[in-house]
């Protein structure tokens, strides 16, 4: 086999050495150029710092986001703070949370006042009282129903009598519920007001505390929902018309209390009253003094009079009488005028007014003139 020479061998130690030669003054003249970018020491990674950013986003510990997608681009190139808003999750958690204490306390400010008020004003109430108690309370002698009239004859009559009472029961009471209700509505509107007022307030104060750009979104929501539900709330008192209708129920309330107070006097004493009886009550008292005067001066002449003198007779001084403040009827008349009180009394006091409506975008509704 042939052998290779030590000539050629020589050759190829001296070649490799020029090549290593090569390759280091090739480095030392790249290290000796200028950076076109500065000069820049290689990290531990081997990247220059100026691409560190490109290569490797730093991300933000607070929001987990790119710095350019986080809290630094809430202010655009002129400045400009944007608002804080809550997820979408968070705001639907909210308004169903306000939603169910709107409920509540719509509920309870109804239930509350429509306690008190029947309390108030059970002693107005025309049907006798469901419980009984011995002896009878006061209220039920005063509310009893009559079992009989002595003035009406016993018959179709006197029946047709006791149900016009019993339709004058029902129709007083029915006004004097739809009154407390329409007040119960009254006072759930204004305590609503109040509570959602002052959660607004106290929403405000935190936010103005930490900044608007600072403020939690939770506690924008949270304002904003209270805030829209104390305007929406505050066009209720003009639309559905809740002082009105109260003060028209408790109106047809009392003249139903009236007619059944006329039907149980004339079942006692067979007259109705027509007008005010107050000319008429003086008149009898005057008339009565005047003839007790003239009695006593009648008799104290007698006494002094001499034997077989002329008696004379003193009168007392004549006086225009007044009409009667009361007229006695037959009963077909008297359910005549009873039956006319009743159709004239006849109506539904139940008022809106769509109207008002369009208050709801008026710059002054957050004004007091609706109460």
């Amino acid at each position: 086999m042939p052998t290779d020479s030590p000539d050629l061998e020589t050759n190829d130690t001296e070649n490799e050495h020029q090549d290593d030669s090569l390759e280091g003054d090739e480095l030392d003249e790249q290290e000796q150029l200028p950076d076109p970018a500065g000069s820049q020491t290689p990290t531990g990674d081997g990247i220059p710092p100026g691409q560190e950013d490109r290569s490797s986003p730093a991300q933000d510990t607070k929001n987990g986001v790119p710095p350019e997608e986080g809290p630094a681009a809430a202010e655009d190139d002129a400045g400009t703070s944007v608002l804080p808003m809550p997820s979408w999750q968070s705001f639907v958690l909210i308004g169903g949370i306000m939603l169910i204490g709107l409920a509540l306390v719509s509920q309870g400010a109804k239930y509350y006042f429509q306690w008190r008020a029947s309390a108030l004003t059970d002693e107005f109430t025309l049907a006798p009282p469901k419980t009984k108690s011995t002896p009878p309370a006061a209220a039920e002698i005063a509310r009893s129903t009559p079992t009989e009239c002595q003035f009406i004859p016993a018959g179709e009559a006197q029946t047709y009598v006791f149900k016009q009472r019993a339709q004058a029961v029902e129709f007083g009471d029915g006004h004097r519920r739809a009154a407390i209700e329409f007040g119960s509505y009254f006072f759930s509107n204004v305590v609503i007001l109040g509570v959602f007022g002052l959660i607004s307030l106290i929403s405000v104060a935190v936010i103005a505390k930490t900044g608007l750009d600072k403020a939690n979104g939770n506690v924008i929501a949270i304002f904003l929902l209270a805030t829209a539900t104390g305007i929406v709330y505050q066009g209720f008192f003009g639309v559905f018309q809740q002082k009105a209708n109260i003060d028209s129920n408790v109106s047809q309330a009392i003249p139903y209390a009236q007619i059944v107070s006329k039907i149980d006097t004339y079942c006692a004493t067979g007259k109705v009253a027509i007008s005010d009886p107050t000319t008429y009550v003086a008149y009898l008292g005057k008339k009565s003094a005047l003839v007790s005067a003239a009695a006593a001066a009648k008799a104290a002449a007698g006494v002094t009079a001499k034997p077989g003198a002329k008696k004379t007779e003193i009168e007392p001084p004549k006086s225009e009488e007044p009409d009667a403040f009361f007229a006695e009827v037959d009963p077909a008349t008297f359910i005549l005028y009873i039956d006319w009180h009743l159709e004239d009394r006849r109506k539904f006091a139940i008022a809106f007014d769509d109207k008002l409506v369009p208050s709801l975008t008026d710059p002054n509704r957050l004004s007091l003139k609706e109460f």
